[in-house]
């Protein structure tokens, strides 16, 4: 009698189980067949991001700031939206002069522009070759960083916007650090880098165009890409 009653209990048990199944699958084929989500909760965070995303872009808008700001003169200004990287081109004699600054990927609002840190690349384009000087803006004006030396055959290495390109100047030498240069020699580059328009002037312009225009005006591009996305 018990090993009857111990297999009618497992059965009765087991149809339970299978009927408790089958309810389950049905009540989850209804629902997907309504078309409705699983989870409601994950749609009203989605409707709350959207809210608050929208309150930004507003927001943002409301205060975006439309003051001209002059471009160093002699420079052209190419801005191209969804890039980081703003581009000031220059010609001096046979020479073209090339400044590429980029947003840092931490931005210091609070921080004055005079001290804002932003990194920069000059290339002087020669008919022999092409300079490249790494530099960063400082509170005296910029520092250079580095100078990395490209000639004829190595000019489409200095200019190319490429994985490979990128590669091969991580890999060229550049020379010592320009401050542990004699003193004489650091002022010399520093008179070549200001008669093509490389001066404290153009460091002031980068440090207040990238934190007052640039970075803003890709901030509120990404908060309405994630607006469209969102709602």
């Amino acid at each position: 009698v018990s090993i009857f009653f111990r297999a009618f209990s497992m059965a009765s048990t087991f149809a339970k189980c299978l009927r408790s199944a089958v309810q389950c699958h049905n009540v989850s084929r209804a629902l997907m067949q309504s078309g409705r989500a699983f989870y409601p909760g994950v749609r009203q965070y989605s409707t709350t991001l959207a809210d608050l995303v929208k309150r930004e872009v507003d927001q943002e808008k409301a205060n975006l700031d439309q003051t001209e700001i002059p471009v160093p003169a002699g420079f052209q200004l190419q801005d191209k939206s969804g890039s980081t990287m703003i581009v000031l081109k220059s010609n001096y004699e046979d020479e073209v002069i090339t400044v590429q600054a980029s947003i840092p990927p931490k931005m210091e609002f609070d921080t004055p522009y005079e001290q804002l840190s932003i990194a920069f690349d000059v290339l002087v384009e020669k008919k022999t070759g092409v300079m490249e000087f790494q530099c960063s803006t400082a509170e005296m004006g910029f520092d250079v960083d580095s100078l990395a030396i490209f000639d004829e055959k190595e000019k489409k290495i200095a200019k190319e916007e490429s994985a490979e390109a990128d590669h091969q100047r991580d890999m060229k030498y550049r020379g010592p650090a320009l401050e542990d240069l004699e003193g004489e020699l650091q002022e010399s580059i520093a008179e070549f880098l200001e008669v093509r328009g490389v001066t404290e002037e153009m460091a002031r312009y980068i440090q207040k165009y990238i934190k007052d225009r640039k970075e803003p005006a890709e901030y509120l591009r990404w908060l309405e890409g994630l607006h469209r996305t969102v709602s």
